[in-house]
């Protein structure tokens, strides 16, 4: 039994870390000063130019690849579409993701076929690719950086070389850590919730200026010299987060300390648990290179509960509300269960249309706070509160004092 009077989102799940006003207010000045809202700024402009500093680490001749946008769900589309794939060809993408990723396909006059993901990095590997193509014929694959994971820079690129298949990778959450490419489209969001937030935004990398180019038409509504060229839209980043991405570049590093600090205080209070949890890891597939991989935590605080506990992960996010914890399960249920996208194609595995891996992250999973502002206080009181959840022991007159401090 819980007994506790308390806030119920005393820990919040997630806590945006932005600049404060006062350092991009002189960047809202030089907008006034200028009488330049949107189109392609002196302040984006800029802005392109210091996220290949802090990120990219492109050469001047390669920082045109570099397209800032409006938001994630932008940046995805604009690659897509700079695909020019013939309407209704058929992406393959994973169910174990969030639903920009799949209604960016649609939206881009795709179909988009469903995969399972890797049951230890929670991510579409190039050996499930390889493997769900001997049962479907797709134009592109849609890879994620779930939660944050980065891939191991070359594997894709290696499938592109390979197979001849367009590669658009979806790494949202990874703009710290994902590695571009001379191959593929790699797109990122800058919404408020990730590691480096504008409030809302996002950034495509393209494979070459030509293709940058295009992208740069495309989010232009097409025009290119004047004339619209191809079909595109409204995807332009506005000065306006242009200004707070500027005032937000001087924090990079300060940013990346405290999200690493936040990964090194989780991993150590979950260190002795992992005979009831498990995490994000790297896929056996690797090898060797699994070495270079990171474990969980990149964006977020992801557990599997051990299922031989029988302990059901909704009732235990639950009993965490009631602790004043904030909790979700992410990319739950997978996105093939969604009536949304009822009549999209499956392909698990051997061609099944079971996706099993995903299935069980869906089941196990819980989802704890992950944010700068945690302390060390903060989250061994997260985790001993799941320990005692999970092992179903009695937890009353929870002290909520200086859990911040």
């Amino acid at each position: 039994m819980i007994n506790a009077e308390f806030n119920k989102n005393h820990v919040p799940f997630l806590m945006p870390d932005m600049p404060e006003y006062e350092s991009f207010s002189r960047h809202l000045a030089e907008i006034d000063h200028n009488k330049w809202y949107s189109n392609q700024g002196p302040l984006l402009d800029l802005f392109e130019k210091g996220i290949n500093d802090c990120a990219f680490h492109l050469d001047r001749s390669n920082i045109s690849r570099i397209v800032a946008c409006s938001s994630g769900t932008s940046a995805l589309e604009l690659a897509l579409i700079s695909l020019n794939l013939p309407k209704g060809s058929k992406v393959m993408v994973p169910s174990f993701t969030f639903a920009a990723t799949v209604t960016a396909i649609i939206r881009s006059g795709y179909e988009p076929v469903f995969v399972d993901v890797d049951k230890h990095s929670w991510m579409l590997t190039p050996k499930i690719a390889q493997e769900a193509m001997s049962y479907i014929d797709v134009a592109a694959v849609l890879p994620v950086c779930t939660l944050g994971m980065p891939y191991i820079n070359g594997e894709w690129d290696d499938f592109c070389q390979e197979t001849g298949l367009h590669i658009v990778m979806d790494a949202a959450a990874a703009i710290s850590d994902q590695k571009t490419s001379a191959y593929h489209y790699t797109c990122f969001s800058l919404h408020a919730t990730k590691f480096f937030g504008v409030g809302e935004g996002g950034v495509v990398v393209s494979p070459s200026n030509g293709g940058a180019k295009n992208v740069r038409a495309l989010s232009n509504f097409g025009f290119s010299d004047g004339l619209i060229t191809q079909v595109g839209s409204n995807y332009k980043m506005s000065e306006y987060h242009a200004a707070v991405g500027l005032a937000q570049l001087p924090r990079w590093t300060l940013l990346k300390q405290r999200r690493k600090q936040i990964q090194k205080l989780y991993r150590k209070s979950l260190s002795k648990y992992s005979d009831i949890f498990s995490m994000q890891g790297a896929s056996e597939h690797l090898g060797e290179a699994i070495t270079l991989m990171p474990t969980g935590f990149q964006s977020a605080a992801a557990l599997i509960i051990n299922k031989e506990l029988k302990v059901n992960a909704v009732d235990v996010m639950e009993k965490l509300r009631l602790c004043g914890i904030a909790s979700r399960q992410w990319y739950t249920p997978g996105l093939h269960k969604h009536p949304a996208f009822d009549g999209v194609m499956i392909c698990g595995d051997k061609g099944s249309k079971q996706l099993g891996v995903t299935e069980s992250l869906n089941d196990g999973m819980v989802g704890l706070p992950y944010h700068n502002h945690l302390t060390e206080k903060s989250i061994d009181y997260i985790v001993s509160i799941l320990v005692s959840v999970v092992m179903g022991e009695r937890i009353s007159n929870v002290n909520f004092s200086n859990v911040y401090s």
